[in-house]
């Protein structure tokens, strides 16, 4: 059999709420008014058929409101929308993955370990962290996970402990922020570098911006050193001309 989590037990629940009153709701405003003329027996009491599409109603709002808060709707439905999406496909594959907190006397419920989402940027979201909460039995599993499969136009860029080791948090970036740049001039590469950068640091790339310090520079024949080498030169002397 295979096993839900707590909170697919509580939407089944609640979805199974509303039906029953939809239900009930139908039946009482249609066929029970005509039960009540044809009972010569026995009065039958009258029922106010709106309770029941009242409580339909009212766990709907709570449905809604709840997975509001959860996905963060006040940063806006797009935000949420792509929260709710990221931690619905890590959910279902850690539990796929029978990567579950299994309780002795509770097998047919699993707990999940408890994911955020930060994203850098709210509203271009193209790249940001994924934060899984820690425990003595996820730690080893966490350390080993990888979680590009469940990020659906992402990648998983590199992993590690928060300061207080109850995160593990995994940086990702969009596939669509590594298109690349057509610089046309030295003055477009200047004025693309002031958007991140200062006096006193360098933009290497889309997402990266560092401070002067010294460094090493590998790659293969042709893949881009004398330029990326030329593309650092021409920032330090823009720079060097500011000052």
């Amino acid at each position: 059999m295979k096993k839900k989590t707590y909170r697919m037990q509580r939407g089944i629940f609640s979805f199974s709420i509303i039906i029953i009153s939809l239900i009930f709701w139908l039946f009482f405003n249609k066929y029970y008014p005509l039960l009540i003329e044809r009972a010569t027996v026995i009065q039958l009491p009258n029922i106010e058929s709106k309770i029941f599409l009242v409580l339909a109603g009212s766990v709907t709002c709570c449905l809604f409101i709840c997975w509001g808060i959860r996905n963060k709707c006040w940063k806006g439905l797009s935000f949420a929308i792509s929260y709710y999406s990221i931690t619905k496909r890590l959910r279902r594959q850690i539990k796929d993955a029978r990567f579950e907190d299994e309780r002795e006397f509770d097998n047919r419920l699993v707990r999940l370990p408890k994911i955020k989402i930060v994203f850098d940027d709210n509203r271009i979201r193209t790249t940001g962290k994924v934060l899984i909460q820690n425990s003595i039995n996820f730690d080893k599993k966490l350390e080993d996970m990888r979680i590009d499969a469940a990020l659906k136009g992402f990648v998983s860029e590199r992993q590690y402990l928060s300061q207080d080791r109850d995160w593990y948090v995994y940086e990702f970036y969009s596939i669509g922020a590594q298109k690349q740049l057509e610089i046309k001039s030295a003055e477009k590469l200047i004025e693309w570098s002031n958007k991140t950068s200062d006096d006193y640091a360098l933009r290497l790339d889309e997402r990266a911006t560092v401070p002067f310090h010294h460094m090493g520079l590998v790659g293969q024949t042709g893949s881009g050193k004398s330029f990326f080498i030329q593309m650092l030169v021409e920032q330090v002397l823009s720079k060097k001309g500011r000052s």
